[in-house]
């Protein structure tokens, strides 16, 4: 009878800590989500030469970009990197990884540019942010988009599209098929490099 009580007590022990470490862990991964997923602005922050990681992590959740400051100072424990000085855009929608990841890379503003894609938003509304962000005309991008020997090429390379994409009644055959996610680019990116990504 004592036995079977010992055991019991250290099941329900055991069964204790196990929910106390996924529920670590699930804050952990929550804490270094992004912070709103449809964010659309972008916010400059600044690295100055020498700023200790823990330092700009602070400030990180200071600007709002982060959501938990000693959750990404854990990840950057186990994912050491030096973090690069200069002026860095960042949204929202990116997540603490996204954003740690950018600056131990020193991609800066100078270099690269963040594309958020909203889910459930039209083509018209991707190649709009597009052209925001990347100065080709709507028209230029369309013409990509609806080039009969690019969708070739793309039908070819992508699984997940087939020729039924070609159909005439289709009035934008990628319509539904750019998937919603915050993407980031180098400046000078092709209309194909964006869209393939």
């Amino acid at each position: 009878m004592k036995k079977k009580r010992i055991i019991l007590i250290s099941i329900g022990i055991l069964a204790f800590l196990l929910l106390i470490l996924l529920s670590g862990l699930l804050y952990y991964k929550i804490s270094l989500s992004c912070i709103d997923k449809e964010a659309k602005d972008n916010i400059e922050f600044t690295i100055n030469s020498g700023e200790v990681t823990s330092n700009i992590i602070d400030n990180l959740e200071d600007a709002g970009l982060i959501k938990n400051a000693f959750t990404l100072k854990i990840y950057a424990k186990l994912n050491p990197g030096l973090p690069k000085a200069g002026t860095y855009v960042f949204s929202k929608a990116m997540s603490a990884k996204e954003i740690y990841e950018s600056i131990i890379s020193g991609k800066t503003t100078n270099d690269t540019v963040w594309l958020t894609i909203v889910e459930g938003k039209r083509l018209s509304y991707i190649v709009n942010q597009i052209s925001s962000n990347f100065g080709y005309s709507e028209e230029e991008i369309y013409d990509v988009l609806d080039n009969k020997d690019y969708l070739n090429e793309l039908i070819e390379k992508y699984d997940i599209l087939t020729i039924d994409i070609l159909n005439e009644k289709i009035y934008h055959p990628l319509e539904g098929y750019l998937f919603a996610d915050t993407y980031e680019f180098m400046k000078d990116a092709s209309i194909k490099e964006i869209v393939e990504k």
